[in-house]
């Protein structure tokens, strides 16, 4: 499937997924995420991301890995997702709580949700 990844007018990389996620679509989305957090601090911004699970399917292990990921990065400020389902919400929330990460991290019901709070 198609996923994308892109700095949103509110200088947020937005990134989108659309149907199933595999680990080489996260191994490919990983090098723009960087490009453009390099790009953002490069123009003064933060580096922020927001997680669009709307149309995504096998979420729950995706939601994981990339809980995982961001975790282990030191290269963002703040990161949100919004529009997981509820198995997929409770399994990033672990792995968030248990990355000692949840200053950073969160996921939202919304999009509205989820921009606010990055926005903070």
């Amino acid at each position: 499937m198609q996923h994308t990844v892109f700095i949103n007018p509110n200088n947020i990389i937005e990134i989108h997924f659309l149907g199933d996620i595999s680990y080489d679509d996260l191994n490919n989305i990983a090098p723009k995420i960087v490009e453009y957090g390099t790009v953002l601090g490069d123009e003064g911004y933060d580096t922020k991301i927001l997680l669009d699970y709307t149309n995504s399917t096998n979420t729950e292990e995706l939601a994981a890995t990339l809980a995982k990921a961001i975790a282990k990065s030191i290269s963002f400020r703040k990161a949100a997702g919004f529009g997981a389902n509820e198995a997929s919400r409770k399994v990033f929330d672990e792995v968030v709580r248990t990355a000692n990460v949840e200053d950073k991290v969160h996921i939202f019901d919304t999009r509205a949700e989820a921009e606010a709070w990055l926005s903070q």
